[in-house]
């Protein structure tokens, strides 16, 4: 029931357009400030694999607590509710700083470049 899912395009389509961009207008983590690069490579136990640049993270509360909160609550949700849970309050983060987890709830002060 709980079980993570793949994001929705949509999703990622928004995060992509709220992300903090640098002065050329490139995304950048908003936790450490860097470039997030358009693909990286990540080393699996099949071999390296080239994927999009970033993570999606939850943010500012983890998914681990958003399922406490779903387990709790005196209202089962039903499948769809979670996966909507699950594609909803997420931020682009770089891959780094993401697998890290040490901004887990964090805001970060990166908001890249301010468009007056």
């Amino acid at each position: 029931m709980y079980k993570r899912s793949s994001f929705r395009k949509g999703t990622r389509v928004k995060a992509e357009s709220e992300a903090p961009k640098n002065a050329s207008g490139k995304m950048i983590c908003p936790t450490c400030g860097k470039d997030i690069p358009d693909s990286i490579t990540i080393n699996t136990k099949n071999g390296p694999v080239k994927r999009i640049g970033y993570d999606l993270d939850h943010y500012p509360d983890t998914w681990a607590e958003r399922v406490v909160s779903m387990k709790t609550g005196e209202v089962k949700p039903t499948r769809k509710e979670v996966l909507d849970e699950y594609n909803a309050r997420l931020r682009v983060q770089c891959h780094e700083c993401n697998i890290s987890h040490k901004f887990e709830g964090i805001e970060g002060t990166y908001k890249g470049e301010i468009k007056e």
